[in-house]
C-alpha cells in the first residue's frame, strides 16, 4: 500500500488510480496512512475486496471508492449494493472463462453487468485471455478488462518501467 500510494504521490501528472488489494489488518487505516502519507486525496485510490472480506470495515472507509471483487461467488447478500460505496464491480475469472460455451455463465455476465448499469457502477471482467471474450464483453457493455490478453502481472518496479512511469526506461521484448 505505502509503495503504490509512494509511486502514484511521484507520478500525479500522469491521472491514474493505484489499485490495491488488502486482506488483513485495519484496512481504513491502512488506507488513511497511506494516502495521508504520500498527500493523495481519496480519489487517487480504488480498494478492491472479495464479498466477504472486510464488509463491516467498508462501512467506516465510505469517503473512499471500493470495488467488489470476484463478484457473485461469495455469500453476500445483493442488499450490500445498496448499503456500501461501491464504484466498480468485478466480474470473477469463473464467469468470464465459461461465458462462450455456457449460456448460464453468459446469462450471469449479463446479469452483473445491467446490475452496474442500475446502480451507475463501473465493471471491470478479470480472466480474459482471448480475444473472442473481450469482443463479447464490450459487446455487453464492459470496457474494463484484466486478463492474460493484456499482460501477465507484474510487480510495481517492472510495470514502472514497462510503461514509462517514474523515469524508468521501457522493458523491451528484444
Amino acid at each position: 500500500m505505502q509503495r503504490a500510494a509512494a509511486r502514484f504521490a511521484r507520478e500525479r501528472s500522469r491521472p491514474a488510480v493505484v489499485r490495491v488489494q488488502v486482506r488483513v489488518g485495519d484496512l481504513t487505516e491502512q488506507v488513511r496512512s497511506a494516502l495521508e502519507r504520500h498527500g493523495l486525496s481519496p480519489e487517487a485510490l480504488e480498494l478492491e475486496v472479495t464479498e466477504n472480506t472486510v464488509l463491516d470495515t467498508m462501512q467506516r472507509a465510505r469517503a473512499l471508492g471500493v470495488c467488489f471483487d470476484d463478484f457473485g461467488t461469495g455469500f453476500a447478500s445483493l442488499s450490500l449494493l445498496k448499503r456500501y460505496p461501491l464504484t466498480r464491480i468485478k466480474i470473477d475469472r469463473s464467469f468470464v472463462e465459461a461465458m462462450l460455451e455456457s449460456e448460464r455463465d453468459a446469462s450471469v455476465v449479463r446479469a452483473i453487468l445491467d446490475i452496474t448499469r442500475s446502480f451507475a457502477l463501473d465493471s471491470i471482467a478479470e480472466g480474459i485471455e482471448q480475444d473472442v471474450q473481450r469482443i463479447r464483453l464490450f459487446r455487453e457493455g464492459c470496457v474494463h478488462g484484466q486478463g492474460y490478453l493484456f499482460g501477465q502481472p507484474l510487480p510495481a518496479d517492472p510495470f514502472a518501467q514497462a510503461f514509462g512511469l517514474g523515469g524508468g526506461s521501457r522493458i523491451s521484448n528484444g
